[in-house]
């Protein structure tokens, strides 16, 4: 697993369980692609 940045068009997103999202978008160097992005959801504030 690599941890990839790059600036991306997001064409779609769905929740997934719930703290994460999958994305579709397009990239310049990958093209159209898929990502899992995990705890994306969570809230950082403590109760």
């Amino acid at each position: 697993m690599a941890i990839v940045t790059t600036k991306a068009l997001v064409f779609n997103a769905i929740k997934y369980s719930d703290s994460s999202l999958i994305v579709k978008c397009f990239t310049f160097e990958d093209g159209l692609r898929s990502y899992l992005i995990r705890g994306i959801l969570k809230s950082k504030k403590g109760n």
